[in-house]
């Protein structure tokens, strides 16, 4: 009996290790799998990649390429304060390789699967996404890239504004001009419209010879 009890006492502790060695195995994965898509998100930003393998130093980086001071990494120390902080980088990253927002909160919950499609995906660095920019960044600073503090889009809004495709503004008239009713030159009697003459028809109304469609002229006296 008791050789059974002392069977089973290992036969469990075996099966315990062999689990303990799975789960190691997996995370030694996710480990190796977030740190080859760190690097290769610092290579597509610019950034040497072993900054990746660094603690804290890695986070303030990841911050400084979304445009958000490398300060915040110390955020990550307080709870719940670094869930908010987490949230904000993740969308800001997001947005610097080209991402909308919905990208980001999957980063932010499901890092797991979008920061590998992020890495080794077609996305590209468009610039840091956060207000206040990259330290040494010489290429567009804020919103991904579109200029600084803002899309930097231009002509809206603006007198003059000519819209392309080549149209033109009529003679004598500019874009953003309301157009002006023509006026009649000094010394010339505005048009009038033709009046048919007595005895003649009006243009496209018979032969006043067949006695149909002409206008007799007032009796005289």
């Amino acid at each position: 009996m008791d050789g059974i009890l002392l069977a089973q006492d290992e036969l469990g502790a075996a099966a315990g290790a062999g689990i303990a060695i799975v789960f190691l195995l997996f995370y030694l994965a996710i480990f190796v799998l977030f740190i080859a898509a760190g690097w290769k998100l610092l290579t597509k930003a610019g950034e040497p990649g072993w900054k990746v393998l660094i603690p804290i130093y890695n986070y303030w980086t990841f911050a400084e390429i979304s445009g958000r001071p490398g300060w915040w990494a110390l955020l990550f120390l307080i709870p719940i304060v670094n869930i908010v902080i987490g949230v904000i980088l993740a969308m800001d990253l997001a947005k610097s390789f080209g991402k909308d927002p919905a990208f980001g909160i999957g980063i932010a919950f499901l890092s797991i699967i979008f920061i590998p499609i992020l890495a080794f995906g077609d996305s590209r660095y468009v610039g840091p996404a956060g207000p206040e920019g990259r330290p040494g960044w010489s290429g567009p600073q804020g919103y991904g890239g579109y200029g600084q503090g803002g899309y930097g889009q231009v002509g809206y809004g603006q007198q003059g504004y000519a819209p392309q495709g080549g149209y033109a503004p009529p003679p004598g008239q500019q874009w953003g001009q309301p157009s002006q009713p023509s006026q009649p030159q000094w010394g010339q009697p505005p048009q009038q419209p033709s009046q048919p003459q007595w005895g003649q028809p009006p243009q496209g109304q018979g032969d006043p010879n067949q006695g149909s469609g002409g206008y007799p002229p007032p009796p005289l006296g």
